[in-house]
């Protein structure tokens, strides 16, 4: 996928885009740091498809694993105003909201995750989540 700059109308860079031939649908974080891209089909239909995935424009590098969408495809995604969920157009008019897998930074990350646990794991907690890794408070 070729990247253009929006102030110099002049190719940027390239993207590694791993979908295969094309995008169906793709979306720039509202502070212009990451991408978010749809597998397409074929480049020419409205099936868009079901992998989803993140980049980071800065390094052209993917962010994380591929996102899958479980309930078929994708018609079309864009950020949250906020940058930190991610909304999407699926079959039938479906639409759903990923929350909770985008963080402005570490501390946020931690926040969250602590959040979800309901704070420290306890020794048995952690042997049985962690195994062989050895014990930390981290909340």
């Amino acid at each position: 996928m070729l990247l253009w700059d929006g102030t110099t109308h002049k190719q940027a860079g390239q993207l590694p885009l791993g979908h295969g031939e094309s995008a169906g649908s793709i979306a720039l974080s509202p502070d212009g740091l990451t991408l978010v891209s749809v597998s397409g089909e074929d480049g020419r239909s409205e099936e868009v498809g079901g992998e989803v995935r993140l980049w980071d424009l800065a390094t052209r590098r993917q962010l994380g694993s591929q996102l899958t969408e479980g309930g078929g495809s994708i018609q079309s995604i864009v950020f949250s105003p906020t940058g930190n969920a991610l909304a999407f157009l699926g079959e039938g008019g479906r639409v759903e909201l990923w929350k909770g897998i985008l963080w402005a930074d570490l501390p946020e990350l931690h926040d969250e995750v602590c959040g979800l646990v309901g704070g420290r794991l306890t020794r048995t907690e952690w042997v049985d989540y962690a195994p062989g890794i050895p014990y930390r408070a981290v909340c």
